[in-house]
């Protein structure tokens, strides 16, 4: 990026002035400013970094040792040619293999 800029300096001294505006330009549209905000568990947000850390660690830990999850989102089959999808807090129903294996031919067919 230092290169870039002193490219666009040397611009600015000769005179350039369409050329150093279309850099600027470039230079603007590559800038995507950043917030990392999370919602802790009392529901308030928070920046700072070490309590994001705290907080997606948690939430991992809960996720991949199996605690059930408030907002897990699992699918039901309501007919065969139709699935819903919906917020649930207990994912007790699993599909069975045929279930699966209906769904996946059904994919296959559609593409």
């Amino acid at each position: 990026m230092g290169v870039e800029f002193e490219n666009m300096e040397l611009l600015r001294k000769q005179h350039e002035c369409r050329k150093f505006y279309k850099k600027i330009n470039i230079a603007g549209k590559k800038f995507k400013p950043r917030v990392n905000i999370c919602r802790n568990e009392g529901g308030s947000l928070t920046s700072n970094k070490e309590e994001i850390f705290d907080i997606w660690v948690r939430h991992f830990n809960n996720v991949l040792n199996g605690s059930k999850c408030n907002e897990c989102v699992t699918f039901t089959t309501i007919s065969s040619n139709h699935i819903l999808m919906g917020k649930t807090q207990d994912a007790t129903d699993a599909p069975t293999t045929e279930e699966i294996e209906t769904a996946l031919k059904k994919l296959k067919n559609n593409s």
